[in-house]
């Protein structure tokens, strides 16, 4: 198949997903009554500032927590430049299916600060540090409403089976990575017929020796892990506190962190979930709806904390986006080596 027909139809695929998500928005916005919703979205007022602030202090966190995996004899980036190229390709993430893109943009805008083979093996560390912490810390957040938060144990007990169940992929996931997931995928796609791929035997050497720079870090790095888990764990908790400043003003309960923990563990499993949906739309909102009306709860509150964050993405994504085109306008102003 050509270039042009593979991208022909992952368009159409991703076109696809987004009409369905949206058609799920506009049904769930219709049923809950938009007035109903505008006037909850009102209560939450000034609260949506300290909100935007943990968000920010979450980029902020998830950019330390990259730092750590990354070998600085093999890096001239500063704690700004990273953060920068976190933001952007965060922002880039936020409104692509599959969450690659971004990813790419993160490697592009570092060019020339950070050894390219060092840059995959940190983007891979980063994302697998990422990913457990968060599959870990929701089996525990999942595990503690379940025996805590006072609604009906349906609620609980199927966030706590799907948490449970993620963890335990994600472990066959890491084994995958250990036993050389990097050469294991470039042996896969050299076989492919529609991908073409030049210089194969030199690609399956640096696609080797970004696996051994992933276990040597495990080995070698004790510190700069624990490190970057702990750094992560902060992320998470910056989410839940976002999660709760929201919920807040909407909600006469003494069990606002628990119910903001619940919704942020489910959040995240629809992320991962629903990953080839663009921006998540409609199965973001539906799946949170879903289960506050398990819960016995008012559905109207969950659609207007997931809108709220809807609102915040908005501005996190003009933010990184601008950031990122400062960097590549910054790297378009400098002299090429053929200049100098």
């Amino acid at each position: 198949m050509s270039d042009e027909g593979r991208k022909s139809r992952k368009s159409i695929v991703n076109v696809l997903f987004l009409a369905v998500g949206l058609a799920l928005f506009i049904f769930l916005l219709v049923r809950l009554d938009p007035q109903t919703i505008g006037e909850r979205l009102r209560e939450v007022g000034w609260f949506f500032v300290p909100a935007f602030l943990c968000y920010v202090g979450n980029l902020f966190f998830a950019t330390l927590t990259w730092h750590a995996t990354v070998d600085p004899k093999r890096s001239n980036a500063t704690i700004i430049e990273l953060w920068q190229a976190f933001w952007a390709g965060h922002a880039l993430n936020a409104v692509t299916p599959g969450g690659g893109a971004g990813e790419v943009l993160k490697a592009s805008l570092l060019r020339g600060k950070l050894e390219g083979k060092e840059l995959v093996a940190s983007i891979i560390r980063y994302n697998g540090i990422n990913l457990a912490v968060t599959a870990g810390t929701g089996v525990l957040g999942a595990a503690v409403c379940f025996l805590f938060l006072d609604i009906p144990r349906d609620a609980t007990g199927l966030i706590l089976g799907v948490s449970v169940v993620v963890f335990f992929l994600i472990l066959l996931l890491f084994w995958w990575i250990h036993s050389g997931a990097v050469s294991h995928v470039v042996r896969v796609a050299r076989r492919l017929p529609f991908i073409k791929i030049d210089q194969r035997a030199e690609l399956i050497e640096k696609a080797q020796e970004v696996d051994q720079r992933l276990s040597d870090f495990v080995r070698t790095q004790p510190r700069r892990l624990a490190r970057s888990i702990s750094l992560s764990f902060c992320v998470r908790l910056l989410q839940i506190a976002e999660t709760g400043f929201l919920l807040l003003p909407l909600m006469a309960t003494e069990q606002v962190l628990l119910l903001a923990i619940l919704m942020q563990v489910a959040s995240n499993l629809i992320v991962w979930i629903a990953a080839l949906v663009p921006a998540r739309i409609g199965v973001m909102e539906g799946g949170n709806v879903g289960l506050f009306e398990m819960a016995g709860l008012d559905p109207v509150v969950a659609f207007t904390v997931v809108i709220a964050k809807r609102f915040r993405m908005i501005l996190g994504v003009a933010i990184g986006l601008v950031l990122g085109s400062r960097v590549v306008g910054h790297q378009a102003s400098q002299p090429s080596p053929k200049d100098s």
